[in-house]
Order: C-alpha cells, then structure tokens, then sequence
C-alpha cells in the first residue's frame, strides 16, 4: 500500500528507488500455547513435535538419596531429524525459562530422564537439586512466541518438559 500523502495513489513507477521499501514475510507463529514445534529449515515450516504424558519416578533405598526421573512411554520417539546441525524449535508461551530439554535414555519399554536428586540433610530437611537440564539459546519470534535453539546435538532421544507435558523427538545420524 502506497500512501497517498507521496501522490502515487498505488502505482510504485513513480517512487525513487530510495523511497521503496521491501517488507520481509513475518514468521508463521504457533497457533496455540504451550506446544513445542521444530523450525524446519529448509521452507521455515513449522512441524509439531508429538505430546506425550511423563510420569515422575523416584529411585533409591531407605534413607539414602532419591534420584527424580521423567519418563515417557516408548524406547524412542516417532519424530526424527538428522543431526549435526543446530536445532531450531518455536513455542508461544508467556514463560520460556519453564521449558526444559532433557536427553532421555531407554529404559525397558519406556525413556526417561534424569531431572533431578535429593538426599536427606540434618534431622527434617532435604537438599534438593536438579540435574540434566540441556543448555538452549531463547529469544523472542515473531509477537507471542520464542525461538529456542539446541546447538548440534548429539544423536539420541530428547524431550521438552513443560509442567505435565513432554513433547519427545529422536536426533538420528546424518
């Protein structure tokens, strides 16, 4: 749209070269909070990951420390990418620092994660710690949503964990 203030009223033939300016396409943003999508790189689609629901389990004996584990049902998830590149997901959420990426292993019929350990301290406390968090760089995309790049990952099976939800993908090799 040409402003008719420049007296072009649509035909851009009659601007400046100077006085055109090209509007780059806005990124396409996630249609609802919450859900994890990977960045396709190649045509800048965005591709759900499946949603899973984790289990917390607890391991240990007696009195001694507790290892915290998330778990998911199935020794690898159904969405693979090739590695040795950065991955780039999208999420529209008010609160990315909640989002966590865990490298899962598999365990039976089943993968989980580390997230975290406790152990008893003095006679009525706990020290609690978590673990296992992989490291991604976020920052914002498009209005509502943010970008979070996990740099080269190992081949494997991850998970992001948002509150009671886990949105699961394999990394295989190139």
């Amino acid at each position: 749209c040409i402003p008719k203030a420049w007296g072009c009223q649509g035909d851009i033939s009659t601007l400046l070269k100077g006085d055109i300016i090209t509007l780059l396409p806005q990124p396409a943003e996630p249609e609802s909070m919450g859900i994890i999508y990977l960045l396709d790189s190649t045509d800048q689609t965005l591709k759900p990951l499946p949603k899973e629901t984790p289990k917390r389990v607890t391991g240990g004996k007696g009195f001694a420390s507790r290892n915290t584990f998330v778990q998911v049902p199935e020794p690898a998830s159904s969405f693979r990418v090739k590695g040795g590149r950065d991955l780039e997901f999208v999420v529209k959420s008010s609160n990315p620092e909640g989002i966590h990426l865990y490298a899962f292993k598999a365990k039976g019929k089943n993968r989980q994660a580390l997230v975290g350990t406790s152990s008893p301290k003095g006679l009525r406390g706990v020290s609690t710690q978590q673990l296992g968090q992989i490291t991604l760089d976020i920052t914002k995309y498009g209005e509502l949503s943010y970008r979070l790049v996990m740099k080269a990952p190992a081949v494997g099976e991850y998970g992001f964990v948002i509150g009671w939800s886990a949105f699961d993908f394999g990394v295989d090799p190139n």
